[in-house]
């Protein structure tokens, strides 16, 4: 261990030798949940209405998530589940 810091030293390395890394876990399983669905009941140009954001137009659509302009909020990402036709 003395021999390891004096080369460190030696060779400008500062502090204690870093451990090695580990390899990252992976796990088998399932897939529970997805963002992606195939079908929405939205269309762009949709007028839609959010609770905190107010009312809106539906711009684009990836699966589930709406890209919406609202009138007060400015453009926002949200869940189809989160918004009503308006």
């Amino acid at each position: 261990r003395a021999q390891n810091q004096w080369e460190r030293q030696v060779n400008g390395l500062k502090g204690p030798p870093k451990p090695p890394r580990k390899k990252p876990t992976v796990i088998d399983g399932d897939l529970v949940a997805s963002s992606a669905v195939d079908t929405t009941n939205f269309k762009i140009g949709d007028n839609v209405v959010h609770d905190k954001f107010g009312a809106g137009v539906v711009a684009a659509i990836d699966g589930n998530k709406l890209t919406v302009d609202f009138a007060v909020a400015g453009r926002k990402r949200v869940v189809e589940s989160f918004v009503a036709m308006g």
